[in-house]
């Protein structure tokens, strides 16, 4: 249950309540450089909801994936390729826990490749997010 300051929050709540907090401090010579990825589930729809706020307070709704760090472009463009949706609709198929696993395994393997940078695996965190809640998963 996500909460704020005691009180429960939806996670829409939560991450424009983040990005609230992130804006006002933009404004004062205190300023937050973060980026935050605030996932959870929506009891009302039944859906999980998926946000990304960067270090300007600018807000999106993501529908499948998230990511942040240096080389988002690259990762994006990779994770967009391997992102299938149905033709009844707009939503993503939903990969079981091995495909997630080889998806970015790949984006690694590409990385690593690519990237004029040194790249750390060990600070990757793969999360997925479902009714019985976020669970972290080995990559």
């Amino acid at each position: 249950e996500l909460t704020f300051n005691g009180r429960p929050l939806s996670c829409s709540a939560i991450a424009y309540t983040c990005r609230h907090l992130i804006a006002k401090r933009l404004r004062t010579n205190k300023r937050l450089t973060v980026n935050v990825i605030i996932a959870g589930w929506d009891r009302v729809n039944d859906l999980p909801q998926l946000y990304c706020i960067d270090e300007i307070a600018s807000i999106r709704e993501v529908a499948t994936y998230a990511i942040h760090g240096s080389e988002i472009p690259f990762l994006l463009s990779i994770l967009d390729q391997h992102s299938f949706t149905s033709h009844n609709n707009s939503s993503a198929v939903i990969y079981d826990d091995r495909e997630m696993v080889v998806l970015i395994r790949r984006c690694w393997e590409q990385l690593s490749r690519r990237s004029y940078q040194r790249i750390d695996t060990s600070t990757v965190q793969l999360m997925q997010v479902s009714k019985k809640g976020c669970k972290t998963m080995r990559v």
